[in-house]
């Protein structure tokens, strides 16, 4: 993700600012916290550490720019489409995240990163949290367009939406395919009382839902 302060850079500051962050998460997902030095995130990105100082004050700060520049920007909302069009293609964007990105391979060191640092843990739950938001207020608008019913617990659903993804990539270690994502919406949906028009998209991708 570009931020304002790398446009105003010079191409070869761009550049280099970008080698380091990779450089960061690299070295995060290799050695752990513990080894995610400025001295080994230097090392990585091929620059002196004096490079790394003028740009960052602390490891945590380098860390931190480099979840930032890994998550990329929230989804933007299609008012246009179908709730379950907006929510597949929200899902579909997360789950190629998980399991192709440089974030994604990155996750399970950033998990252990931010349980250690509070620091971390706070930049982290900012950035995650835009992103939350940003699925909460499509939700609401859902509610308030008759889609979903009023009352639905809109975080008690983004939990129930994202949490399998997840689950499935920490734990399970397995690959989320586009039909195993078009079945988990359906029947996510069902459960929380969406409206059959909501489901409409999903039901003529999945055809009937198998028996579990």
């Amino acid at each position: 993700m570009t931020s304002e302060n790398d446009e105003r850079l010079d191409p070869r500051q761009v550049r280099t600012r970008a080698r380091v962050l990779a450089a960061a998460r690299t070295v995060l997902r290799r050695d752990g916290l513990g080894g995610a030095t400025i001295e080994a995130i230097a090392a990585e990105a091929g620059v002196a550490r004096s490079t790394v100082y003028r740009n960052w004050t602390t490891r945590d700060d380098v860390l931190a720019a480099a979840f930032d520049d890994a998550i990329g920007p929230p989804t933007t909302a299609d008012a246009t489409r179908p709730l379950s069009d907006q929510l597949e293609r929200v899902l579909t964007e997360l789950a190629r995240s998980l399991s192709d990105s440089e974030w994604g391979r990155a996750l399970p060191a950033v998990v252990a990163a931010i349980d250690a640092e509070p620091a971390l843990a706070e930049r982290y739950g900012r950035l995650t949290q835009e992103r939350r938001t940003a699925l909460s207020e499509l939700l609401d608008s859902a509610v308030d367009g008759g889609a979903l019913p009023v009352g639905t617990p809109v975080d008690e659903l983004i939990d129930a939406l994202v949490g399998p993804l997840f689950y499935r990539r920490l734990i399970r270690q397995t690959q989320t395919d586009d039909a195993w994502l078009t079945r988990h919406l359906d029947r996510t949906l069902r459960a929380f009382g969406a409206r059959a028009t909501a489901r409409r998209a999903v039901r003529r991708a999945t055809g009937p839902t198998p028996a579990r």
